[in-house]
């Protein structure tokens, strides 16, 4: 898909994120809200290609397609345009959403329940690397 084709497809109201059909095809009207989900992301089926419409909303804003596109809020189909940035993989990969087991709250801080102690890891660029075990949450 090309920024032409973007800007005479759809609407988009960069205050609400809401994309919407700009033309009728086939079965769906022209002001008809992109709907399709897929992982939590809004999906659009365009002459059998599928394309996410954060990606397609970057196009249409920018006029280039992004690398990646981070949902800054971590809501995947909240596409206002404050919500989104474009970041390299790695950037993407910093701004993930806490495991759901996690407990304290912080990427890489875990209790030790047999120790009654906190771990502290980080990521480095390909590699976990250790910190410590702390008594005090806080240090």
């Amino acid at each position: 898909m090309t920024y032409e084709d973007a800007i005479r497809l759809f609407d988009y109201d960069p205050d609400k994120g809401e994309l919407r059909w700009a033309v009728t095809s086939g079965s769906v009207k022209a002001g008809t809200l992109c709907r399709g989900n897929t992982k939590g992301y809004l999906r659009i089926r365009r002459n059998g290609k599928h394309y996410l419409a954060h990606r397609i909303i970057w196009l249409m804003q920018t006029g280039e397609w992004p690398d990646q596109i981070d949902h800054i809020n971590h809501i995947r189909d909240e596409n206002r345009w404050e919500n989104l940035r474009s970041v390299s993989h790695r950037e993407n990969h910093k701004n993930r959403t806490l495991r759901a087991g996690n407990k304290t709250g912080i990427s890489g801080v875990q209790w030790l329940p047999l120790m009654q102690k906190w771990h502290v890891d980080i990521a480095i660029p390909g590699k976990r690397k250790y910190l410590g075990i702390f008594e005090d949450f806080f240090e």
